[in-house]
């Protein structure tokens, strides 16, 4: 229990008011209503998107994807400023 509310329910039970725990339960009821449509909001636009989402995910952890994507060195210059192209001798160097 949050010490809000803590508060508010010893301040109630001290004074012994009605119209106290009225409005303390008016309040309780309002903030639940707000978190629960928040929530049904929140959910009903997760599924109104999953399909995308779903196809999103699978395409940018796609295995095929990351296998095709090589990364290439371009020509290097060696220590006698001659570009070298292969593969081989970059290799080396």
């Amino acid at each position: 229990m949050s010490t809000l509310r803590k508060n508010k329910l010893e301040k109630w039970k001290e004074s012994s008011d009605d119209s106290l725990k009225i409005k303390y339960n008016k309040q309780l009821n309002k903030a639940s209503k707000v978190v629960r449509l928040a929530k049904r909001v929140f959910e009903r636009k997760i599924t109104k998107n999953i399909k995308k989402r779903l196809r999103l995910s699978l395409n940018m952890h796609d295995p095929r994807k990351e296998l095709n994507q090589h990364s290439t060195v371009g020509p290097l210059i060696d220590d006698n400023d001659v570009l070298t192209c292969d593969d081989q001798e970059m290799g080396q160097m």
